[in-house]
């Protein structure tokens, strides 16, 4: 079946197996600006009992997470406000660090992707940020002006990167951007943006820099930015493995129609 829509191609392919059925709509964009038709796979797979072991299993894993971080927030704050030596801190200081190292992996995987139509222009969006903000996270280790050039150098040599990345991809980026702005991963990224960057900026105010809890004087607001940031990496994880996921899928869906 095929018809025409805006200049766009929309074909609805269907693959039927013994394991499952797989219904496709395959659109293929305009070719405008020199610019190659993109084809972009919307999929659907009947195997009901497949998809929703496959969600059981993501809920599983998210919620694994969110709890650890949750443990460890509390764990932090119990003993900020109780005085002792905070050994949770430097937990979730690592487990930043181990969500923000395993983010930028797999966004720069899909940024270096030959494979065509696997949206490197937003991976390589998100693989800027997740190191931009891994960079940030390693701030404590820099004491004096020779770390602080080094993190200069690794400022500017990422900078440099996403933007030749940026500039290669720079006419699939919008084609690709209408497509993951109606994705789940582009709501947890958005979520994260609100996390990491807007929510501890109202937290800024003299009234929390210094607050007396149970005898004890801690930086309310070092501790509401630490705990939002982690939360916000934890769903940066969770925006970027969505979007991951999708593309894995839709390169299947490829390869069965190819």
């Amino acid at each position: 079946m095929v018809k025409s829509v805006n200049r766009m191609r929309v074909i609805t392919k269907i693959s039927v197996s013994e394991q499952k059925t797989v219904i496709a709509k395959e659109i293929i964009g305009a070719n405008t600006e020199g610019i190659e038709p993109k084809i972009i796979y919307t999929n659907r797979e009947i195997d009901a009992r497949k998809n929703v072991l496959q969600n059981a299993e993501k809920i599983i894993l998210y919620a694994l997470i969110l709890l650890l971080g949750i443990h460890l927030v509390r764990q932090d704050a119990l003993e900020a406000f109780t005085g002792v030596s905070a050994s949770a801190y430097s937990f979730i200081d690592g487990m930043q660090t181990v969500l923000l190292i395993i983010c930028s992996g797999i966004s720069l995987r899909y940024t270096l992707s030959k494979r065509v139509y696997s949206y490197q222009s937003i991976f390589n969006i998100l693989f800027g940020f997740s190191a931009y903000l891994l960079l940030l996270e390693q701030g404590i280790f820099f004491y004096d002006s020779s770390d602080y050039i080094l993190c200069l150098f690794i400022g500017i040599t990422i900078l440099c990167f996403t933007g030749l990345q940026g500039y290669k991809y720079r006419h699939s980026l919008w084609s690709d951007f209408k497509v993951y702005y109606k994705t789940k991963s582009y709501a947890f990224a958005s979520f994260t943006l609100f996390l990491v960057l807007l929510l501890p900026a109202m937290f800024n105010d003299e009234v929390f820099m210094q607050v007396q809890v149970n005898d004890v004087c801690i930086s309310l607001s070092e501790k509401i930015t630490l705990y939002l940031q982690l939360f916000g990496n934890i769903f940066l994880l969770i925006a970027i493995g969505e979007f991951a996921l999708k593309v894995r899928q839709q390169n299947k869906i490829e390869a069965i129609f190819e």
